[in-house]
């Protein structure tokens, strides 16, 4: 999906807190790589993560 514009974000050993957090898989897929990308769907980069999950404390996309 699009990047997001953030004032500020915790880095770490695994890069970006929450980066790659959710993906789109294929669901018939038995192997190899099962998950969807923007490399091979470009029209992904046009989608963007909204809304929060206020209960948690932890700004999570809720809708994609």
């Amino acid at each position: 999906m699009a990047g997001e514009s953030l004032d500020a974000s915790v880095l770490g050993w695994h890069g970006l807190a929450g980066d790659r957090r959710f993906a789109f898989k294929r669901q018939e897929a038995r192997g190899g790589f099962p998950w969807l990308s923007a490399s091979r769907h470009p029209e992904f980069l046009r989608y963007q993560p909204w809304g929060r999950d206020e209960t948690s404390g932890e700004a999570l996309p809720t809708h994609v």
